[in-house]
């Protein structure tokens, strides 16, 4: 067997382990710099995202989005939203902060209080558990701007409604201002309130023909009179007296309101008095009575000069023994 001379056996170990130090180098500085790439891509953005929003990281989740940004775009919807829809008496647009307050509570797996209008939720109820189930994935990067996307379900646009975010690359990293698609979102939320804010009204008048017949039924033939009197002290009054059919029952009406119109001969609206009556009509009974409305001295001069008065009395309201509310005129 030939031998191999002691030194040459060394300068061979020593190159085998160059060789191997090398090509640990060179892989170590091929992952880092895959690792540096990564870190700097959108992909690694959307990652991030998303463990933040399954960690329930409010903080995280707001050093990789442009909140005020993307509240400005939501303020911005909502507002085309109000010059198509007129919100509901009394409802107040979100400021940026309880947009701002919404967001982070939907991001930390909390009650957001998202609004609604006409009964038409802002945002499903189970948002954060949906966005953990269904990550968001990164659908397009070219230069600066990348997009991310998910499909959540909402109880009523949809269960597949498209949540889109653009990212723009900062000199922070890369960071999501806004939802790409949310003019295509509240185009479709204004569809959906506009066909319940149909089916309110078409629910209330449904209610309001069932109410009048009930009322013209339990409180028929109604008859008024008015004239303008003084009793002792020379106290001016506006006289009313109304009479009524017979309540058919089987309901008991417990109480009601009686809007009178007195007009002129020629039909010139004078005053339109409320009565309202707490005494029960029930079944065979009927409304009948005499009311005196004290009225200043002006006004009793001129009603006595728009007399003889005319007078028409319509059920306003009736209140039935079993609760029931009984309406002739829409809110």
């Amino acid at each position: 067997m030939r031998l191999v001379p002691q030194t040459r056996k060394m300068r061979i170990a020593a190159l085998a382990g160059l060789i191997v130090l090398l090509a640990a180098l060179g892989a170590g500085l091929w992952f880092w710099r895959e690792g540096a790439r990564y870190k700097a891509s959108p992909a690694y953005a959307v990652d991030e995202l998303n463990k933040a929003i399954a960690e329930k990281n409010a903080d995280r989740f707001a050093a990789l989005v442009d909140i005020p940004h993307l509240i400005s775009e939501l303020t911005r919807a909502e507002q085309k939203l109000e010059e198509r829809v007129p919100l509901p008496e009394g409802f107040q647009p979100l400021s940026p902060q309880a947009m701002q307050r919404i967001i982070l509570a939907v991001i930390k797996g909390e009650n957001a209080g998202a609004p609604l209008i006409f009964r038409v939720a802002a945002l499903p109820d189970n948002l954060h558990e949906q966005l953990v189930q269904n990550p968001f994935k990164l659908t397009r990067a070219a230069g600066d701007l990348a997009l991310a996307e998910t499909f959540v379900r909402h109880p009523a646009l949809g269960d597949n409604l498209p949540l889109t975010l653009y990212l723009a690359r900062t000199d922070a990293g890369w960071k999501v201002m806004g939802l790409a698609n949310a003019t295509d979102l509240v185009a479709r939320y204004q569809a959906r309130v506009e066909a319940e804010t149909r089916r309110i009204q078409e629910e209330r008048i449904r209610e309001l023909g069932e109410s009048k017949s009930d009322i013209a039924r339990l409180l028929p033939d109604l008859s008024c009179t008015a004239q303008v009197a003084t009793i002792s002290g020379n106290v001016p009054l506006l006289v009313l007296s109304v009479e009524g059919g017979k309540n058919p029952g089987p309901e008991t009406v417990d109480s009601w309101g009686i809007t009178l119109t007195l007009t002129t001969n020629l039909g010139d609206v004078a005053a339109t008095p409320l009565l309202r009556g707490s005494n029960k009509v029930v079944p065979s009974g009927a409304i009948s009575g005499t009311w005196h409305l004290e009225v200043d001295e002006q006004e009793y001069q001129r009603l006595q000069s728009l007399s003889p008065l005319v007078c028409r009395a319509q059920v306003a309201y009736a209140i039935l023994d079993n609760g029931k509310i009984l309406k002739a005129f829409l809110d």
